[in-house]
């Protein structure tokens, strides 16, 4: 089974120091629950006009400033659009630099609270709390047709 580890731009964030971004780190079956669920809230509001977004918990995004990518050569640069499918070599390095983030706390990671998957009926995003702040971080959205072209 695929796995598809995304960059994905994250707006917010207030004093933040780094411009933060979030890492999703998803199996094509995931990709596929999302886009069903994309399909139940269009489904939903074709009886209920009202009915804009269905959101749940949701602790799949893990949250970090962008000097945990010093090495990438762009630092606090915003990624390149909505979000950047990482490959393989890039995901062990990326997965290397996180272990040693988590394990020295040394905060690039940034603690959340309030992790919720937010679907509408075209697109999803994530959203969160920086823990012990009121500072909310939250994803670009992913259109039903960049999820669909993830799978192919």
């Amino acid at each position: 089974m695929k796995n598809i580890n995304l960059l994905v731009q994250v707006y917010g964030g207030g004093d933040l120091t780094e411009v933060p971004c979030a890492l999703l780190m998803l199996k094509a079956s995931g990709v596929q629950l999302l886009i069903d669920r994309i399909e139940q809230v269009k489904a939903l509001k074709e009886s209920d006009r009202e009915l804009y977004c269905i959101e749940r918990w949701d602790g799949s995004a893990l949250w970090f400033d962008r000097s945990l990518y010093e090495g990438d050569g762009r630092g606090s640069e915003e990624l390149d659009g909505v979000f950047e499918e990482v490959d393989a070599s890039t995901m062990a390095e990326i997965s290397e630099e996180l272990a040693t983030v988590i394990d020295a706390d040394n905060g690039a990671s940034i603690r959340t609270e309030c992790d919720i998957l937010v679907v509408t009926d075209n697109s999803c995003h994530w959203r969160c709390i920086v823990k012990h702040t009121g500072v909310r971080l939250e994803t670009d959205c992913l259109s039903r047709t960049e999820l669909r072209a993830m799978l192919e």
